[in-house]
């Protein structure tokens, strides 16, 4: 059909994972995102996939502004929003590789304050909610000029430091 898909089984053999020793068990892993999935689409994949279902707890900070409920079919003006495609692809991806572990969302949208990733980010690290944080938005160091990258750094290393 000219159709490509990336199973569990792939991504655990490209990332050299020993998927049968590693379970998530008593983990948390937290998805920083800007927009809620469909549920919908999380099970859908877990049962094309051989998975028990599990979807994400969705966390919003105290500071933070929910972004609204994730849309269930494609608008009429396109496709749902780069937020929510990238939500699900990360949580698609941590509930596959470690089905055991506890998945929560965490979003926000875009305050007066500050923007909603960071504020995301800002929420885990500050109440140690989960062990593993997952973040794949954002864009490269040299397009974000040094104080991003500063502001970044220091986030990380306080998170790593937990």
């Amino acid at each position: 059909s000219g159709n490509h898909y990336l199973t569990p089984a792939d991504f655990a053999t490209i990332y050299n994972v020993n998927a049968g020793n590693i379970t998530g068990a008593g983990q948390t892993i937290a998805i920083i995102g800007i927009a809620r999935v469909n549920n919908q689409d999380i099970t859908n994949f877990q049962a094309l996939s051989g998975l028990a279902a599990k979807t994400p707890t969705v966390v919003i900070p105290p500071n933070g502004i929910d972004p609204g409920p994730a849309l269930t079919a494609p608008p009429a003006s396109g496709s749902v929003s780069d937020g929510q495609v990238e939500a699900t692809l990360d949580v698609t991806r941590a509930t596959s590789i470690a089905p055991g572990a506890t998945i929560d969302l965490v979003i926000s949208g875009d305050t007066n304050s500050g923007s909603g990733l960071n504020l995301a980010i800002q929420h885990v690290i500050n109440t140690n909610l989960a062990q593993i944080m997952s973040i794949s938005f954002g864009g490269c160091e040299s397009l974000n000029g040094r104080g991003a990258v500063n502001f970044f750094d220091a986030l990380f290393s306080t998170a790593a430091a937990l």
